[in-house]
């Protein structure tokens, strides 16, 4: 079998959780499997929804609640295909989706993830993913958009990537950043690859102070990879300050990442000068 699908499912409108079912029983590439977690839905049309389809390639799975990241887990732990593939319950996949990133990661074995661009609606806008995302990428955000990910089974399992139930907002972003930082190399299809779902344009103050918590902590994550500097991009960025700091006169001495510590927050800046991002400091 080529690819595993993995759906998580969690009192899920029907009609999106059908458009989401539907996108991928209808994908051009179809030598695949769909294997669908129910994360412990209290609306009972989720498990009928998903079991009037007599489509023999999806496989049904019930857990309690566990929370998106064990679901997740769950589901991958059952995958037999070459490829594995994310899709969300209320998303739309494009229906040449599977097709173009199986093609790319078979003539590209070197790559262990491909994904691709997402549209957003209703309200229309594009979510863009840099071609070839590297692990400097995350100093800014998630290079990769989740829902248009598609992985070597084969090159995660190695090196034993899974999703951290620590996070409950940005568990794709930090398995992406250990990904990268483990030397996986990953490529981005430069054309829309999923229409993604987002009714209410808006955040709740907790889960957008959750987010920027979580994403800040993968950050420093980064940062203390990097500045380690036994590795390719700690080394490489070395080698580059070096090369600068020799023909300038008058900074002779530039930092790789600068950490200001204040009273209530910590600020990080790219050779001193570029912002990263900020932390706030835990109270005494």
């Amino acid at each position: 079998m080529k690819i595993s699908c993995v759906m998580c499912v969690y009192n899920t409108k029907e009609s999106y959780l059908r458009e989401a079912i539907e996108s991928i029983l209808n994908q051009t590439f179809a030598d695949f499997e769909l294997i669908i977690v129910d994360d412990g839905s209290n609306h009972s049309h989720v498990k009928e929804t998903i079991l009037s389809y007599k489509d023999e390639r999806i496989k049904y799975l019930y857990q309690e609640n566990a929370g998106i990241s064990n679901a997740r887990n769950f589901g991958n732990q059952y995958a037999q295909g070459e490829y594995v593939a994310v899709m969300d319950s209320d998303d739309i996949a494009l229906p040449n989706r599977f097709e173009e990133e199986v093609r790319y990661l078979d003539e590209h074995p070197n790559i262990s993830a491909a994904g691709g661009w997402m549209e957003v609606f209703p309200k229309k806008s594009m979510v863009y993913a840099p071609e070839t995302p590297c692990i400097l990428d995350c100093l800014l955000d998630s290079p990769m958009a989740h829902s248009t990910l598609m992985w070597r089974r084969c090159d995660f399992e190695a090196k034993k990537l899974s999703y951290n139930p620590r996070y409950l907002i940005a568990q794709d972003f930090d398995m992406w950043a250990r990904a990268l930082m483990s030397g996986l190399q990953f490529h981005n299809i430069q054309k829309s690859l999923v229409k993604y779902r987002v009714e209410n344009q808006g955040i709740s103050t907790i889960k957008k102070e959750r987010l920027m918590q979580e994403h800040n902590e993968i950050k420093e994550n980064v940062i203390q990879f990097l500045t380690r500097g036994n590795n390719q991009y700690g080394k490489e960025l070395k080698k580059m300050i070096q090369s600068i700091t020799k023909k300038m006169i008058y900074f002779p001495k530039i930092p790789l990442i600068e950490i200001r510590k204040k009273r209530e927050y910590t600020r990080y800046r790219l050779f001193g000068v570029i912002p990263l991002f900020k932390k706030r400091n835990p109270l005494i």
